[in-house]
């Protein structure tokens, strides 16, 4: 519970409407209660998503859904914009448990990343354990979510994997921070950390179209997804995933879609 922490500090950012025009209420400023109550598990799990609203129902029936299972034989390596990362150097997370995942709304300090020529601002991050994407079928202990909006409110979405080994400084950091646990609650990280020590050196990435991975599931998400894991300690992502308890929806169908690598 407290050791959510270090994820903590990777999120970052959203308020999102998507270019299919919906807006996802997680990134939503203000208090919003979805259309009806998900889980990721029993009678209102994953493959029951689509029936529990209207509002749902392109959980059940889009076409570009995520998470997705990016099968390497099958990527198209093909030219990409460079992913420019413009982050400000220190900042103190606030976090909340929204009783689906641990997420830090983004205040606007100017943190963004910019592709092929078009600015996203970062608005809020929240953590999956483990992966929601998988690599060749493979998942990884946990997955960060960096979630942006352009100035037109297309949704960008940064994916950034760990795997067991040796944690960064900034995640050190956050080591003693008390996670909330529980629905409601918020905690305050006290120690600064810089954003940019959770981007691996070498941000080179997988892209599709996809959709946001929790109901309503809006499409029209562009998704980054980072090749180069990052490191944390193996004790931290053990105690996420006992905190989490699985909070990842399960791969989607590609239905056709191209998954382009640099």
């Amino acid at each position: 519970m407290r050791y959510l922490i270090l994820f903590v500090l990777f999120v970052s950012s959203c308020d999102p409407g998507s270019k299919d025009g919906v807006e996802h209420y997680y990134l939503k400023k203000t208090e919003h209660r979805p259309d009806s109550h998900w889980s990721y598990e029993g009678a209102t799990g994953p493959e029951h998503w689509g029936a529990l609203s209207p509002g749902y129902s392109l959980a059940a029936n889009g076409k570009r859904q995520s998470p997705i299972n990016i099968d390497t034989s099958l990527v198209v390596e093909e030219a990409q914009p460079e992913l420019i990362f413009r982050y400000r150097a220190k900042k103190k997370p606030d976090f909340i448990n929204n009783g689906h995942s641990v997420q830090h709304e983004q205040e606007n300090d100017g943190s963004e990343i910019e592709v092929g020529g078009k600015h996203y601002r970062l608005e809020q991050f929240h953590i999956h354990t483990p992966s929601e994407h998988t690599i060749d079928g493979q998942h990884f202990p946990l997955e960060l979510h960096m979630v942006h909006k352009a100035a037109d409110g297309e949704i960008a979405v940064l994916a950034i994997f760990y795997k067991e080994g040796n944690s960064s400084q900034a995640l050190k950091y956050i080591a003693d921070v008390q996670v909330p646990s529980e629905k409601g609650e918020e905690a305050v990280m006290h120690q600064s950390i810089r954003l940019n020590e959770l981007i691996p050196d070498k941000p080179h990435y997988y892209s599709y179209s996809g959709s946001f991975t929790t109901p309503p599931c809006t499409e029209g998400v562009r998704w980054f997804i980072l090749k180069q894991a990052l490191e944390a300690d193996g004790m931290i992502l053990s105690k996420m995933a006992d905190m989490l308890k699985g909070n990842n929806r399960p791969v989607q169908d590609l239905n056709g879609r191209t998954v382009y690598r640099e």
